[in-house]
């Protein structure tokens, strides 16, 4: 998990992009890669993640207490176990959000990730996105990963303040940072990272990286 901030606190458009293996991608109960989302005092904001029927998942909340959520209408498709990248462009003003797979690395620039879009854009009807102080997490969705956790490996993660997936990202989690055995690391984009819940930090990725991870 990672503080609250001024630039996590994303109110508008936003991408979310998060790579991953996971253990089994179609699961009892859905599975997410990132959030700023705590149910407990109304502090819902964003998340993104994979349902239970393998496609793309994503929840956005204009007040910190209702929950507008949509799936892409295609799954996709990942095997159990293989490493891929996906995400969601969230158009506030279209009411729209749009989803995304890519087998871009996960430690490709930001600029240069190659998105492939998943179906057809679904309606996702938000005024905004509600500014609260829930932590950023990664692997699960709630302030102490306890919800909805992720089941396996996350390379990456990041949130950007725009649909355009080529904009900087206003948080950006890279498990490059981390070391093994220590429990916190400091990204690129200044935000420090502890380790909570059943999260390890295992060896440190190498740069050759392929599908099956």
């Amino acid at each position: 998990t990672s503080p609250d901030s001024a630039a996590a606190s994303i109110t508008g458009d936003i991408f979310l992009a998060g790579w991953g293996a996971s253990d089994d991608y179609i699961t009892a109960s859905h599975q997410h890669i990132s959030g700023k989302w705590e149910s407990t005092g109304n502090l819902k904001s964003y998340s993104l993640g994979i349902s239970t029927t393998g496609a793309v998942r994503l929840l956005t909340s204009a007040n910190g207490s209702t929950t507008v959520s949509s799936l892409s209408d295609t799954a996709t498709g990942f095997t159990d176990g293989t490493l891929h990248g996906f995400g969601a462009a969230l158009d506030i003003s279209a009411n729209t959000a749009t989803y995304y797979t890519t087998e871009s690395s996960p430690f490709t620039p930001h600029n240069k990730v190659v998105w492939t879009q998943l179906g057809d854009p679904v309606t996702h009807t938000t005024a905004s996105i509600f500014d609260s102080t829930a932590l950023v997490t990664v692997g699960g969705y709630e302030d102490d990963v306890s919800s909805s956790e992720w089941t396996g490996r996350i390379m990456r993660a990041y949130a950007i303040a725009s649909t355009d997936p080529t904009v900087a990202p206003a948080w950006d989690f890279d498990a490059r940072a981390l070391t093994p055995g220590v429990t916190t690391g400091t990204m690129s984009t200044g935000e420090v990272w502890t380790a909570v819940g059943n999260g390890t930090i295992e060896a440190q990725i190498p740069a050759p990286w392929d599908a099956s991870g």
